[in-house]
């Protein structure tokens, strides 16, 4: 509105209407709905500027965040991967039919990155391998393991005929997936989670909270459901 400012040069805002005021991180924390590290983070990435880490050496550093980067890709790559299988293959029709048997709505699925895991044991691991991934990589991220039972790689994808759901932390990066199983067998988890990786610890996580923490700030309210 007219009565929102910017002085580039003091790098500050306000906003004469409401009467908020601040600098370019307190911004993107109100914008965004960012705790300060977070909003300091992303700020950091799109002017190119590392931050550094405590308790560790440049060197670590450096390293530390080139895996985290490294996963962080590879989950994304598998994100699409999965959501493809459901939407625009045969393999995932029986899934995506009990998806919307279960009310779910295209757009939902979409919006959430509604994936499938089809039967076929390394389906991932193949086509991943054929686009000129590392099957080393692919196992740090958790989307393989291993399986003596595999002769040719040794190694099979660690979701198969599932229903996928990314799990992603508060700036929307995927940390890792939840599989639902369509199989009713006692012997079969009904879900299965990626196993820990240098992005992923299971209790740091509340699926969806990426969606929602703007809302639980502004009604300062949360509602938490199996």
């Amino acid at each position: 509105t007219p009565s929102f400012m910017v002085h580039p040069e003091k790098q500050i805002y306000r906003c004469f209407g409401c009467g908020e005021g601040g600098d370019a991180l307190s911004f993107l924390q109100k914008m965004e709905g960012l705790s300060f590290p977070e909003a300091l983070q992303q700020l950091a990435a799109r002017a190119g500027v590392e931050l550094p880490e405590r308790r560790f050496s440049p060197a670590e550093a450096k390293q530390k965040k080139e895996l985290k980067h490294r996963l962080f890709e590879l989950n994304t790559k598998a994100e699409a991967f999965y959501q493809t299988i459901l939407t625009k293959t045969a393999h995932g029709k029986s899934a995506l039919d009990y998806l919307h048997a279960r009310g779910v709505a295209d757009q939902t699925i979409e919006r959430w990155g509604v994936g499938f895991a089809p039967k076929q044991r390394t389906l991932l691991l193949t086509t991943f391998l054929k686009n000129g991934e590392d099957r080393s990589w692919l196992e740090e991220a958790g989307l393989i393991v291993s399986d003596s039972t595999s002769p040719s790689t040794g190694f099979r994808d660690r979701f198969i005929g599932r229903i996928i759901f990314p799990l992603r932390n508060p700036l929307g990066e995927v940390v890792g997936f939840t599989g639902r199983s369509l199989e009713d067998r006692p012997e079969v988890p009904k879900y299965l989670n990626t196993s820990e990786t240098a992005i992923f610890r299971k209790s740091d996580y509340l699926f969806g909270l990426d969606q929602a923490k703007q809302s639980i700030r502004e009604h300062n309210q949360a509602v938490l459901v199996e």
